[in-house]
Order: C-alpha cells, then sequence, then structure tokens
C-alpha cells in the first residue's frame, strides 16, 4: 500500500506561533504514518528547522503569487509524492498552489491555515479553491465570515495543538540566562514572543518603573527575535532599565523561559489566538494578556488570568502589580486555566482534525 502524504507550504521567512505550529503538525502526522514534505521560502528559519528535525524539505523562492520556478518545483513535488492535500499557511504559496493544482488538474485538496487577515477574504478562493479554510480562533472566523459572499460551510476553527509532554518535560536552563539571573535575583516577568511592534513589548517596559517602586528586583525577560530589538535595546537604555531586562533569543521549546517565570505577560497590541499565553498557562504559570482578537478565548478575566487592555500602560502596570502582590490568587487562576487549555488545545484534538479535513 503506498504510503498517504501530505505536502505544506510556507512563504513566509519568519518563524512564529504560525511556523512552529505546522512543523509540529508534521511531526504529528508523520507519527501517525504520513509522508510529509515541506515547501518553504529559501533560507527561511522554518525550512531550516524541518532540514535539522529530519523532515521532507524543498526551497523554493516564492517570490511573488506567480513565481514560475516555486510552480515548477510545486509540480514536481505535487506528481512525485501524490498527497492527498497541500496545507498553505501564506497567501503567496496558497495562490501558487491553487494555481498548480488547476493546471495540472491535480484533486489533491488544498487546505487553507488562515491565521491572519490583512484584508478581507476572496470568496472565490474560499468556496472554490480551497477544499476547506481553518481559522485559529473563533474571533477570526468571524473576521473572515464578514463578507457575507463566503460560505460559512467552508471556513471552521481549528485549534492549535500543543505538546504540553515538551511543556512538561525537564529542560536545562540556558546558561547565560541562569548566570544573569544569578546576578539579578527577584520576580521574573517573561515574555515569549518576536520582537515585533504588535507583540506590545513596549508596553511592559513602560510599565516597569511604576512596578519596579513596589518590587524592585524584578525583571523582565524576553524570549524570541526579530528587527524591533535595537529600538527595544535603545528604550531600555533611554529608560535606565538595563538591569531590570533580560533577552534570551529565540527559545524552542519555550518552557526554559516559563521555568523562571513567576509570571508571564502577552501583551499584544493585536492577536488572532497568540501561543504564548496558552502555553504559559498550561504550566501554572499565572498570566495575564491583551482582551483583543481571540485572546479571550483563552483566558477568562479573573478565573484562568487576567486580562488587561492593549497599549494601556496603567492598565497593565495595575494588572502585573495584582499578580505580583497578590500571588496565592494568581497561582489559584494559573491552575483552572492549566487544567481547561490542556484539554482545548490537546495535540491529539488538533491532528484527529487535521486528518479528518485531509481525509474527507
Amino acid at each position: 500500500m503506498t504510503q498517504r502524504s501530505v505536502i505544506f507550504t510556507e512563504s513566509s521567512p519568519n518563524l512564529g506561533g504560525q511556523e512552529l505550529q505546522l512543523l509540529q503538525q508534521m511531526h504529528a502526522l508523520r507519527d501517525a504514518g504520513w509522508q510529509v514534505h515541506l515547501v518553504a521560502k529559501t533560507s527561511s528559519r522554518v525550512g531550516d528547522l524541518a532540514q535539522e528535525q529530519g523532515l521532507g524539505f524543498t526551497a523554493a523562492p516564492f517570490r511573488n503569487a506567480l513565481d514560475f520556478v516555486t510552480g515548477s518545483r510545486l509540480q514536481s513535488l505535487l506528481s512525485k509524492l501524490k498527497p492527498a492535500a497541500v496545507i498553505c499557511h501564506s497567501n503567496h504559496d496558497a495562490n501558487i498552489t491553487a494555481l498548480t493544482l488547476k493546471v495540472l488538474r491535480n484533486r489533491a485538496r488544498l487546505i487553507r491555515m488562515r491565521t491572519y487577515l490583512p484584508k478581507p477574504g476572496n470568496p472565490y478562493a474560499y468556496n472554490t479553491l480551497y477544499h476547506m479554510a481553518f481559522t485559529p480562533s473563533e474571533y477570526l472566523r468571524g473576521e473572515v465570515l464578514k463578507n457575507p459572499a463566503i460560505r460559512a460551510d467552508k471556513v471552521a476553527v481549528m485549534y492549535p495543538g500543543i505538546d504540553f509532554s515538551k511543556l512538561d518535560a525537564p529542560v536545562e536552563i540556558p546558561t547565560a540566562l541562569q548566570q544573569w539571573l544569578d546576578a539579578h535575583p527577584g520576580p521574573v516577568i517573561g515574555h515569549g514572543s518576536m520582537l515585533r511592534g504588535e507583540k506590545g513589548q513596549r508596553t511592559i517596559l513602560a510599565a516597569l518603573p511604576e512596578v519596579i517602586k513596589r518590587h524592585p528586583t524584578v525583571r523582565y525577560v524576553m524570549g524570541g527575535e526579530g528587527y524591533d530589538k535595537p529600538e527595544l535595546e535603545k528604550m531600555i537604555a533611554d529608560m535606565g532599565l538595563g538591569e531590570h531586562v533580560y533577552f534570551t533569543g529565540l527559545l524552542n521549546p519555550i518552557s526554559p523561559l516559563l521555568r523562571v517565570s513567576t509570571i508571564a505577560v502577552m501583551p499584544s497590541l493585536f492577536e488572532p489566538l497568540g501561543m504564548f499565553q496558552i502555553e504559559a498557562t498550561a504550566m501554572g504559570i499565572p498570566t495575564i494578556a491583551s482582551n483583543t482578537g481571540g485572546i479571550p478565548e483563552t483566558i477568562e478575566h479573573e478565573v484562568t488570568g487576567l486580562l488587561a487592555a492593549p497599549d494601556d500602560v496603567p492598565a497593565w502596570t495595575a494588572a502585573i502589580l495584582r499578580m505580583l502582590d497578590n500571588p496565592q490568587q494568581a497561582q489559584q487562576w494559573a491552575q483552572e486555566g492549566s487544567r481547561r487549555l490542556r484539554q482545548q488545545f490537546a495535540i491529539e484534538r488538533n491532528t484527529q482534525q487535521l486528518m479528518d479535513a485531509i481525509l474527507s
């Protein structure tokens, strides 16, 4: 019997929650007996990780939505692997894949993972090109369906799957981080995300001076990489916060950061869902997150954590102080959140829903 196969595509060069979820789904399907293969942008971080992790990988330029070289490489893979489905994650790769499937008259299902919505959806794409489209939250599904021409039955929610066993496994704290913490003891505010403006690092930095007045040894540790790092470093220097802030760089898994965190924060200006607050709460870390986008589907205010208005420095200052001043209450919220989220975001649930979509 021929092994069933699936192709994943990703034209974004960045590495964030979307790309890490893609890799996790590839591993889950491979463990379930599928052959998996990734087509990603040349020199992309997700492509590098796929190769390091022993996953099938083909590099492609993805110069635009009609890139001939990328289309040719997709054609070769489609002919060779005869996949049951192609799972696309960004606009260029979705458009190129749809065109290639049409040219080849290939019957592979085209599944679109829509994790962001930068502009109104194209009804033809959703209704005709995609076998099914999935969003990571009810919020984002609602945003897609604001266009009444898009069929509601063609768009569904697929919550990300999280391998909690990896988060729970023993892990070593990076030596540089441990040395810094040993030299700077105190409560740790942990934040794992790309270093970009919409992720809200500036909000926490702006809140720190007031927090420090009550908790002089508090530390803010950022895990991630991104193009905003130089600006954040300048802000830290200008505010005299150098002894209170540390950058870890990219951590995958994120558990070393969570292991040292007293509380976790997700201060994004906007998130279709967000991952860090889910992982933090699931690990029993008291968590504060922005009341925006799909985040409220993951945290219930004053039940499983705290929600604060995005980019509202006084609100974030108050929320951080509330968590630090009331550790017993904060831990009770975190434990209830962990119980809920480990069911809602179980990797087994995500994998089964994905296989159902591939085979339906």
